[in-house]
């Protein structure tokens, strides 16, 4: 029964997850101090089996095997599963509230099943919500699904402000929605340009950009260094658990400050940061990357080539030749350049304790 099978699979994902919390919580006890507040997040996707056969030739299908492609292939695409989710908090050592109530399986079997009374059978939370509320998946053709069309996966989440449903998906997808309206746009881009319109390129100011940009590579090595350790740790672990043989580390640096300046609150500060989609400094590794390469595949990662120099259409026009071979980060370009969020009064602001990584961890 596929409910016994998902079950099974969820049980296996919450072990799984405690374990990768108790692997976590000893690195951190070990002096791998950046994983401080870390959170364990576990998922369950769902992707038809047979959308992956490599034999399968769709110029060659029938009108009705067309239309079962597609259908599994529509409903592959729109089941959002990351609805369902599970949030282990390192500082708690606990699950969050509402995963232990997703966890607890006590709901009504009357509630979507419609199961005759005299059937006493738990049904798997992530059933319920899979069936009732995160794809549109019929009930017919949930009895065409098999284990093998559900895959559990865990991240961990380092620097993150991962708060129940505010680390899911939908959330992230609100956010942006909202961001793209154009009040808030609008609202944000003004404030940018009168900033940056009344920005003295004074030699205090010079020396301010400069400070940053030094913070934002020292930042930048500081990750480097943190992402190589992990990949040395899953390395070493995945020669006794298969568990630790495939995974991903995917860091970015951003900027958040917890104290007010005179141009903002530290609300503003918060908003600037969440609208930011991207700071610029995208850092990955992988399994596939043997260790004497981390170095050059690090860089090869980042939304730009760490040996060019950023400082060309704006700031190269106010250095001096000396302050000109200073080579500036990516960052410094594409978030104060290009972006329409934080101006050049607020980078003179920035201070270093505002930097920080987020770091997600995918296995």
């Amino acid at each position: 029964m596929l409910n016994e099978v998902l079950l099974k699979k969820q049980e296996e994902l919450v072990s799984q997850m405690k374990k990768v919390a108790d692997v976590f919580t000893r690195l951190e006890s070990e002096g791998f101090d950046f994983l401080h507040g870390f959170k364990v997040v576990g998922d369950i996707e769902f992707y038809k089996t047979l959308l992956d056969d490599e034999n399968l030739d769709e110029s060659k299908l029938s009108g009705s095997e067309a239309e079962e492609f597609e259908k599994w292939q529509f409903l592959s695409e729109e089941s959002e599963t990351q609805y369902w989710s599970l949030v282990f908090d390192s500082d708690t050592g606990d699950f969050m509230p509402l995963s232990k109530l997703l966890l607890s399986n006590e709901i009504g079997k009357d509630w979507c099943f419609n199961l005759p009374d005299e059937e006493d059978v738990k049904l798997c939370s992530f059933l319920i919500y899979f069936y009732e509320h995160i794809s549109p998946i019929s009930f017919s053709d949930l009895f065409e699904c098999t284990a093998d069309d559900f895959f559990p996966y865990i991240s961990v989440e380092i620097n993150c402000d991962t708060v129940e449903l505010r680390d899911f998906e939908f959330h992230r997808l609100y956010k942006r929605r909202c961001v793209n309206d154009s009040p808030v746009t609008l609202i944000l881009e003004n404030r940018q340009r009168a900033l940056n319109d009344k920005f003295e390129w004074s030699e205090e100011n010079i020396q301010k950009i400069l400070a940053v940009n030094a913070i934002v590579w020292k930042k930048h090595n500081q990750t480097k260094e943190n992402m190589k350790r992990l990949a040395s740790v899953f390395k070493e672990l995945a020669k006794t658990d298969p568990f630790f043989e495939t995974w991903d580390i995917d860091a970015e640096l951003r900027y958040q400050s917890k104290k007010p300046t005179d141009i903002a609150s530290v609300e503003m500060q918060k908003l600037l940061s969440e609208v930011t989609l991207s700071f610029g400094m995208n850092l990955r590794l992988n399994d596939n990357i043997p260790e004497r390469e981390l170095d050059d595949e690090i860089d090869d990662y980042i939304n730009g080539d760490e040996h060019f120099n950023w400082n060309f259409e704006v700031y190269a026009n106010h250095l001096n030749e000396k302050q000109k071979k200073i080579r500036f980060a990516y960052l410094m370009h594409t978030v104060f350049v290009d972006g329409w969020t934080f101006s050049f009064e607020d980078l003179v602001r920035m201070e270093e304790d505002g930097f920080f990584t987020h770091y997600e961890i995918t296995f």
